[in-house]
């Protein structure tokens, strides 16, 4: 009985990716660089919006020697207004966190966009949302007579200031 070597294809090179990176198809590279190379030229997230808490980190209003992080910018509208993709992508995760109401996070490749404090959305995970497209209602705090949206930027694990992104 002649024995027979086991046939093994070869190994697949494992391809290399940046350690922030999350593209994991062409599709996703693609859509990377796309919304890359739209850096100072997105839509708002918000319609007649004006920015009221900047990206970074700031002296509290009222207590000296402490410090406020936002990881983002606030934004305030008139009453229902409505939360907008600022670019094409797909709705990674929808869900209610106290404080923030319902929170929506878009893919767009390797970034992410996030719009917090939304009192009703009409996305739902895995969506393919198109830009300008409405994710949801944006609440109006209690005590407040205006819409607030929360809104971050992400690249990976890394946090971007998301004025520098938005189209002024």
């Amino acid at each position: 009985v002649a024995k027979t070597e086991e046939v093994r294809p070869p190994a697949a090179k494992p391809v290399v990716i940046k350690s922030n990176s999350m593209s994991v198809t062409a599709e996703d590279v693609a859509l990377t660089g796309s919304f890359a190379g739209n850096k100072g030229q997105l839509p708002a997230p918000i319609d007649k919006g004006t920015v009221i808490s900047t990206f970074g980190e700031h002296p509290h209003a009222e207590f000296q020697n402490i410090k406020i992080k936002n990881n983002g910018i606030d934004i305030i509208s008139s009453p229902g207004a409505q939360a907008k993709v600022v670019f094409q992508g797909e709705v990674s995760s929808v869900m209610f966190i106290a404080n923030l109401n319902y929170v929506v996070i878009v893919r767009h490749g390797d970034y992410l966009t996030v719009y917090s404090n939304l009192e009703n959305v009409s996305v739902k995970k895995g969506d393919k949302v198109k830009i300008k497209q409405s994710l949801g209602t944006v609440s109006v705090p209690q005590g407040e007579s205006r819409s607030r949206l929360h809104f971050e930027l992400w690249q990976g694990t890394i946090v971007l200031n998301p004025a520098s992104w938005i189209k002024n």
